[in-house]
Parts: structure tokens; sequence; C-alpha cells
């Protein structure tokens, strides 16, 4: 997946709070670390558990700008 495609899906899910378009951005055994949390999440769906209360908290944030290198 080309990243401006997953940084579109990402804006497009954060924004829409529409959850079911993060599964495609993960893989199956992706792995989180975080301070956030006690113990790394090992897997999409706890991943994408984590993300749903991040986008809840951060839910009146709202992108306004992106940079890329060419």
């Amino acid at each position: 997946m080309h990243y401006q495609h997953v940084i579109a899906t990402w804006h497009r899910a954060f924004e829409t709070r529409n959850f079911e378009l993060l599964p495609s951005l993960f893989d199956e055994h992706v792995t989180l670390f975080s301070p956030a949390v006690f113990k790394a999440k090992k897997d999409r769906s706890e991943v994408i558990c984590i993300l749903r209360i991040v986008f809840d908290v951060l839910a009146d944030y709202r992108v306004v700008n992106t940079f890329q290198s060419n």
C-alpha cells in the first residue's frame, strides 16, 4: 500500500470515526509499544481497540496540514 494512501485512509478514519477503515492499515501481527500501556499489544484487534480510545481522547483534534518530502 502506498504511503499517501495509508495517510489518507488514516485521516479519513480519524475524521469520520470510521473504525472499519483501520484493519487495512495494519498487519494481522502488528505490535504496539507505548508508554501509555503497561505491556505491548500484539495483534491487530488489540491495536485497533487502543486506537479507538485514542480517537475518543483526541475527538476535538483536527489535522490542518501535513508535511512530506518529495
